[in-house]
């Protein structure tokens, strides 16, 4: 495979692993049972990330 393939792949790899993880903040987001920080460590993202977006739920639920 040539190199700019190859790395177009891998970007799509790493896009898709982000996008799960996200996915799976929103759900515990949703859910409301969590603290920021548990579902930080649950999904795999920062606590900065998780805390933004809960704010960009909170904008698209007001």
């Amino acid at each position: 495979m040539c190199k700019a393939m190859e790395e177009l792949c891998n970007e799509r790899a790493k896009e898709a692993v982000i996008y799960e993880k996200i996915q799976i903040a929103v759900n515990l987001l949703n859910r409301g049972k969590e603290t920021f920080e548990e579902i930080a460590e649950d999904s795999g993202l920062t606590l900065e990330e998780v805390q933004e977006l809960a704010k960009e739920l909170d904008h698209v639920t007001a």
